[in-house]
């Protein structure tokens, strides 16, 4: 059987998904998201991003 686990996705304003973590939290996530592209997350949110919560398979 598969195994699924939840996470966390950053998503672009077209709904792409940009980043996705395993992270059991939203703020590590967003963390790591803030740090790759040295913006702070408010900036990030006005370009349209969001943060998410995924289902994340394992094939």
């Amino acid at each position: 059987m598969k195994k699924s686990k939840i996470g966390w996705a950053i998503k672009n304003k077209h709904g792409d998904l940009l980043i996705h973590t395993i992270e059991p939290y939203r703020k590590m996530c967003i963390e790591e998201f803030t740090r790759i592209n040295k913006q702070t997350w408010p900036d990030l949110k006005k370009l349209g991003a969001q943060c998410v919560k995924v289902k994340i398979t394992e094939l």
